[in-house]
């Protein structure tokens, strides 16, 4: 590619990419909000934020699930499985309430 002639231009290029990283954003916000209300199973990956990953959920690929925090509730340690209800979102990431 590197001797083709016609290249597109980098303007060009920047604002697909733009465009198409929009899409991607809004089509992963969406799925999110669609979770809500799921029950899932967080494997807890850090303990204080009481940050995790759901079974759907891939490290580096998908968003996080963070387990709300409700005083006189277990703080999760790393490691722990925490079953919990979609309560809401954040972008990608969820945000979970243990069950």
């Amino acid at each position: 590619a590197l001797t083709l002639e016609n290249k597109v231009d980098e303007d060009v290029i920047r604002r697909r990419v733009e465009e198409l990283s929009s899409i991607v954003d809004e089509a992963l916000n969406q799925r999110a909000e669609e979770r809500i209300g799921e029950r899932v199973r967080v494997l807890i990956e850090d303990a204080d934020t009481q940050e995790g990953r759901a079974d759907h959920q891939g490290p580096e690929v998908d968003g996080s699930t963070f387990i709300s925090f409700v005083p006189g509730r277990a703080h999760y340690k790393v490691g722990d499985y925490v079953d919990a209800v979609v309560t809401g979102t954040n972008g990608a990431d969820l945000i979970a309430q243990e069950i």
